[in-house]
């Protein structure tokens, strides 16, 4: 076969009945074959998107769902600590520490500088309920001195 490229070239393509061969690969019903499973191909993997993208939407909702029940049942916890302690004649460190608003750590601190006294039963470390108003007391006495 010969092809004019130019007036002034020509360029010829020759070519073999094997070489034809070898180029098609499909013949037309065969195509539609391969175009049909590459489409139901798609099709598939668009779906199995989709189902992972909604899979993913649920878990978010559960997650949610899960971290609001955790919250409610923390803040119904904190409640219950910030309710008054009953009146006992002896309080645990803890209960002591809830009755003054403060954290436990600076009440051990109070009593180990002394300004909140404290008696050990046992293996126990107690609070006086009278100790907490006395420490009181000194605050407010503190503080209407350096008002006065």
């Amino acid at each position: 076969m010969t092809t004019r490229a130019a007036p002034s070239e020509t360029i010829t393509i020759t070519t073999t009945r094997q070489e034809l061969d070898r180029l098609v690969i499909f013949s037309r019903a065969e195509w539609n074959d391969w175009m049909r499973q590459r489409q139901m191909v798609q099709q598939q993997v668009a779906a199995m998107r989709q189902a992972r993208q909604q899979r993913r939407q649920e878990i978010a909702l559960q997650v949610a769902a899960a971290r609001a029940r955790l919250m409610a049942a923390q803040s119904k916890k904190r409640r219950a600590r910030r309710q008054d302690v009953p009146d006992t004649l002896l309080l645990s460190p803890e209960e002591a520490a809830r009755r003054l608003s403060l954290g436990r750590t600076t009440l051990y601190a109070l009593m180990k500088s002394g300004q909140v006294s404290s008696v050990k039963i046992g293996k126990r470390r107690l609070v006086p309920a009278r100790a907490i108003e006395r420490y009181v007391l000194e605050l407010e006495g503190l503080y209407e001195a350096q008002q006065g």
